[in-house]
């Protein structure tokens, strides 16, 4: 009977172990995800606000009367790449959604049928 106790005590103890790693696992990729979250979130808001600088700034210079609008063509262009940033930072949060969904829904469904 000692070597049945001391194989359900190394067994219990595994289990234990395992339970723990994949807690720790879990908390890793969920913090994982909030921080990309945060970056996304980072990056639109950088891109958005820039935009709307630039588009200010260019309201104020031309009711000055001081350029046209043929003048600031260099500054008008960098408006798309600020559009640009806000375009790719909201797909990459599209991105963001879908992998998440599809990895819950798929740990859902393998959790269901094991």
């Amino acid at each position: 009977m000692s070597d049945q106790n001391e194989y359900e005590r190394n067994l219990r103890s595994a289990e234990r172990e395992h339970d723990l790693t994949n807690d720790v696992g879990k908390r890793l990729l969920d913090a994982a995800v909030k921080d990309a979250q945060e970056a996304i979130k980072v990056v639109l808001l950088l891109n958005s606000g820039s935009a709307v600088a630039v588009l200010a700034f260019i309201g104020t210079v031309i009711s000055k009367n001081v350029f046209s609008l043929g003048d600031l063509q260099s500054v008008v262009n960098t408006l798309y790449w600020f559009f640009g940033g806000t375009i790719a930072a909201g797909f990459t949060s599209a991105c963001a959604y879908f992998s998440n969904r599809f990895y819950s829904s798929a740990h859902f469904y393998t959790s269901l049928s094991g």
